[in-house]
C-alpha cells in the first residue's frame, strides 16, 4: 500500500539508503585494516609543531596536544621519504582525515597561498590540495578520536572518543599497496523473494569479500603512518 499510495520513489530512496550504508561498512572494513600499522607518528614531548615521535609497534606513549600542521606534515614526508616508501599516485602520497582534523593545517596553507593566483583560486574553491608531496583526501564515515587507550571508540556504531586535548584526531599518511581487498561477490543491490501474496518486500546489498593490510605484519616494510595519540 505504501509503494502504491506514496508520491515518491521508494525504491529509489531505499536503494540510495543502502548504497551509503554499504560504502560507510566497507570504509569501516578499510579502516579496521589501516588502524593496525606500525608505524605511529606523535609530535615530540606532545607539543612540538615540527618534530615527531616515531614509534613502530602500533602504538604510541606520546599523548597528542597540538594540532596538526605543516611541520608535521613536512617530518612526516621526509620520514616517508627516506623510508623509501613507494609514493601512491605519481610523486605523491595520501593522507586521509577528518575535514576538522585538516583545519588548522588549511588555515596554514590560506596564508601561504593567499598572495598567489592558482593559490587563491584553491582557497575559494574550498579545495585541499597538495603540499610537500601529499594529496589530501577529507572523509566522515569513520567518527573521530579512538586514542591508543580508548574503550569507546566504535567505528561500527559512529562512536567518538576525542583525545585527551580534543586539538586533533586520528590521520592516515601513506604510500602504493596499503591494504587488499579479495572481492568475492562484488557489491550488488538485491531484491527479496515476494512473500505474503506480494505483500511482503525487501531490499538489500549483497556482497562477498574481506579487507587486508599487505605490509603490516614487518616495521622496516610498512606502507602507512598513523597519526596518534596515547590518550
Amino acid at each position: 500500500m505504501l509503494e502504491m499510495l506514496a508520491k515518491h520513489d521508494l525504491i529509489s530512496i531505499i536503494d540510495k539508503t543502502l548504497r551509503l550504508d554499504a560504502a560507510k561498512a566497507f570504509d569501516i572494513e578499510a579502516f579496521l585494516q589501516f588502524d593496525d600499522c606500525l608505524t605511529r607518528y606523535a609530535p615530540a614531548g606532545g607539543t612540538s609543531t615540527t618534530s615527531l615521535t616515531k614509534t613502530t609497534n602500533a602504538s604510541t606513549a606520546t599523548t597528542n596536544n597540538v594540532e596538526l600542521g605543516t611541520g608535521h606534515i613536512k617530518a612526516i614526508s621526509d620520514d616517508m621519504r627516506e623510508s623509501n616508501i613507494p609514493p601512491f599516485v605519481g610523486n605523491d602520497y595520501i593522507c586521509v582525515t577528518h575535514p576538522t582534523t585538516l583545519r588548522p593545517f588549511k588555515n596554514e596553507m590560506e596564508s601561504i597561498n593567499q598572495y598567489t593566483k592558482p593559490g587563491i583560486d584553491m582557497v575559494y574553491a574550498g579545495e585541499v590540495g597538495r603540499y610537500e608531496g601529499f594529496r589530501f583526501v577529507e572523509q566522515t564515515n569513520i567518527p573521530k578520536g579512538g586514542a591508543i587507550d580508548s574503550a569507546t571508540f566504535d567505528p561500527y556504531t559512529d562512536t567518538s572518543d576525542a583525545w585527551n586535548s580534543a586539538k586533533s584526531s586520528w590521520a592516515f599518511f601513506f604510500g602504493d599497496d596499503t591494504v587488499i581487498e579479495p572481492i568475492v561477490v562484488p557489491e550488488e543491490m538485491r531484491a527479496k523473494l515476494p512473500g505474503d501474496y506480494g505483500r511482503d518486500k525487501g531490499m538489500g546489498y549483497y556482497y562477498l569479500g574481506a579487507f587486508a593490510g599487505v605490509h603490516e605484519t614487518d616495521a622496516t616494510q610498512s606502507r602507512i603512518g598513523k597519526w596518534d595519540s596515547a590518550a
